[in-house]
């Protein structure tokens, strides 16, 4: 089991023992370590507002239009006192190479001959994932290079003139910002 841990999230990845399957169980803690005022102010804000449920909401709604996303498998609460609480978030592991930022490093270092077409057509895939995202009514609220992640068997072959950046997968992560667009004005 590996565990990479943030402030208030950590992440565990294992393999499922009944799906079979390798999956990420998000936990979002808000409990002692934080001072009392900002564990107050954690818990209003996630009264109404559990960005694990978001994100598990967002999973499927980013599924039901056909974005590649994590497979959302299940998400759940464990309320322990009034000041502090528990949220899970289960999803299957996305097998990625890297993060669209990490990717263009990586083109950059091994100077592909094609690296601002490339770096082109990335752009471009981004910019089309984004913006099917908002066709649908929905905005994922941090669409940044680090919460795309890249599946790609090998750089190389981008060097090659057949190879294509259509042929890479892109997946969109990070999802508790996602939420329904509200009309501007």
């Amino acid at each position: 089991m590996q565990r990479h841990t943030r402030k208030r999230n950590k992440l565990y990845s294992f393999k499922h023992p009944i799906l079979g399957k390798e999956v990420i169980l998000k936990v979002s803690v808000i409990d002692n370590q934080y001072k009392l005022m900002r564990r107050i102010n954690l818990t209003l804000s996630t009264l109404f507002n559990d960005y694990n449920l978001r994100a598990f909401r967002g999973a499927l709604l980013l599924k039901e239009i056909e974005i590649e996303c994590p497979e959302p498998i299940a998400y759940w609460i464990e309320p322990d006192s009034i000041f502090a609480k528990k949220s899970y978030y289960m999803y299957e592991k996305v097998k990625a190479n890297h993060s669209l930022y990490s990717f263009t490093e990586q083109i950059s270092k091994n100077n592909h001959s094609r690296t601002q077409e490339i770096y082109q057509q990335l752009a471009k895939k981004t910019v089309n994932v984004v913006k099917r995202i908002h066709n649908a009514g929905y905005r994922q609220g941090d669409p940044h290079p680090g919460n795309f992640l890249v599946a790609s068997s090998n750089l190389k072959s981008l060097d090659s003139n057949q190879a294509d950046v259509d042929d890479i997968h892109m997946f969109i992560i990070d999802l508790d910002k996602f939420s329904i667009a509200k009309p501007l004005g």
